[in-house]
C-alpha cells in the first residue's frame, strides 16, 4: 500500500519528525492505508454501478456530462470519507488520538528532559495532522491520493461494466465487454 500513498510516506512529518513512528504505525500496521484504499475502491465501484443502473433505466441519464458529474461526486465522496475516517474533521479524531496515545505511553517511562522533547514532537505531529485541506500534511495527502485513486478506479469500473447498460454502453467510450453492432 505504501506504493499508492507515496505522497504520504514522502512527507517530512511522516518520515523525519515523528520520532516514535506513530504515523507509520497507524498507516501501515493498523491499516490506515488499507482502509483508505478499500474506501476508494468501494466508493468508485458503488458510484459506477449506480451510474450504469440509472443509464439502464433512463436514456436521458446516459450522457458524458452526467458521467463526468458522477466521477466528480465519487471523488469528492472519497475525499470526505477518507478525511472522516482519519478524523480530520474532529479534533479528537482517530489519527490524532492514536498519535497522542503513542506519545503518552512513551512519556510515562521517560525522564523530564525526554518528556519535554516528546511533547514538542507530539505537538509538531498533531499540528501537522490538524492543518486545513490545502496544507501539506499526511492526512491531506492521503485524502487527495484517495481522490485520485477513486477517479482511476471509477474509470476502470466504467470500462468494465458499461456493456451491461444499453444506453450507457459507449460512455465514456466503448468498454471491454460492450457488444459491437454489425
Amino acid at each position: 500500500m505504501d506504493f499508492f500513498y507515496f505522497l504520504v510516506t514522502g512527507s517530512e512529518i511522516y518520515s523525519e519528525t515523528d520520532t516514535l513512528s506513530a504515523l507509520k504505525d497507524y498507516f501501515t500496521v493498523d491499516g490506515g492505508f488499507a482502509t483508505a484504499f478499500w474506501t476508494a475502491l468501494a466508493i468508485a465501484g458503488g458510484f459506477a454501478v449506480l451510474y450504469y443502473i440509472f443509464c439502464r433505466c433512463s436514456f436521458a441519464w446516459a450522457r458524458l456530462g452526467t458521467w463526468v458529474a458522477t466521477l466528480i461526486v465519487a471523488g469528492a465522496a472519497s475525499f470526505f470519507a477518507t478525511a472522516y475516517e482519519t478524523g480530520s474533521f474532529d479534533n479528537d479524531g482517530k489519527l490524532i488520538s492514536y498519535v497522542q496515545n503513542v506519545y503518552d505511553e512513551a512519556k510515562e517511562d521517560a525522564s523530564a528532559e525526554e518528556q519535554e522533547e516528546l511533547t514538542a514532537t507530539e505537538d509538531d505531529v498533531v499540528t501537522a495532522i490538524d492543518r486545513n485541506v490545502f496544507a501539506s500534511s499526511p492526512v491531506n495527502r492521503l485524502c487527495w491520493t484517495n481522490l485520485v485513486l477513486t477517479l482511476i478506479f471509477f474509470y476502470i469500473f466504467s470500462i468494465i461494466i458499461n456493456g451491461a447498460s444499453g444506453a450507457g454502453s459507449n460512455i465514456p467510450h466503448r468498454g471491454l465487454f460492450t457488444h459491437q453492432s454489425r
